[in-house]
């Protein structure tokens, strides 16, 4: 579904990261964390079509792709509601009572039945974070990438979006692709977690594998070590 070969991305003179490989099957959840300036949401937005790699080669098998941004990225001018008519008008062209119709289901979904008529500075943190997940399904991508979807939440809140992002992934089918440092939600969201560390892509594995991992890079990251290959030093 998403096929990542070789490809880099250098700005101002200074590459990002370089030789990046990585795929990502069709109804698979994988996990992306690393140090803060790693290149994460610029490889995220790159993978979306917003940024072209400076190298290599990035497809992905579906043009139908939502991504959630890391600030949610809503219309303070449009209300909850219309900020989900936009993109069924926009992308999907569908207007008038279907159009409602959905846009009452997805909020349903997400737990904003009644907020229809607030604008997101009436919302709270998580309410936003919500609305932006029902953003980004309403036009029913086939591949979703979320940026950092529980950043800034209480942990109680960036648990219940993590779940919600799970249940809405196995019913729509979607192909997930999520940036996080939140690694109690990097476990409950990935199927497969990889670290993006000096420009390099590691693998990881599966939740279980990366909490018991001998690689250096990913224990000095998860258990926050201040010594270790990522800030020099000996572990």
């Amino acid at each position: 579904m998403i096929s990542i070969k070789n490809a880099g991305k250098e700005f101002q003179g200074r590459w990002i990261f370089r030789n990046l490989s990585l795929e990502v099957p069709e109804g698979d959840s994988v996990v992306l964390i690393g140090p803060s300036g790693s290149g994460k949401s610029i490889l995220l937005k790159t993978i979306a079509g917003l940024i072209a790699p400076t190298e290599g080669e990035i497809q992905v098998s579906s043009k139908n792709v939502g991504m959630l941004f890391q600030k949610n990225a809503l219309f303070d001018s449009l209300t909850v509601e219309e900020n989900l008519l936009f993109p069924l008008r926009e992308v999907k062209k569908i207007t008038g009572p279907p159009a409602q119709e959905q846009v009452t289901r997805f909020l349903e979904q997400v737990g904003l039945g009644g907020c229809e008529k607030l604008f997101p500075d009436e919302i709270s943190g998580g309410m936003q974070k919500r609305l932006g997940i029902a953003r980004a399904l309403i036009v029913q991508p086939e591949v979703i990438l979320y940026d950092e979807p529980t950043a800034g939440l209480d942990p109680i809140t960036s648990k219940k979006i993590a779940e919600l992002i799970r249940k809405l992934m196995k019913e729509t089918r979607s192909t997930l692709l999520t940036v996080t440092n939140d690694m109690q939600r990097a476990y409950q969201i990935g199927n497969q977690i990889f670290l993006l560390a000096n420009g390099k892509l590691i693998p990881g594995g599966t939740p279980q594998q990366v909490q018991i991992t001998g690689d250096p890079m990913i224990r000095q990251f998860i258990y926050g070590l201040k010594s270790g290959p990522l800030t020099g030093g000996i572990a």
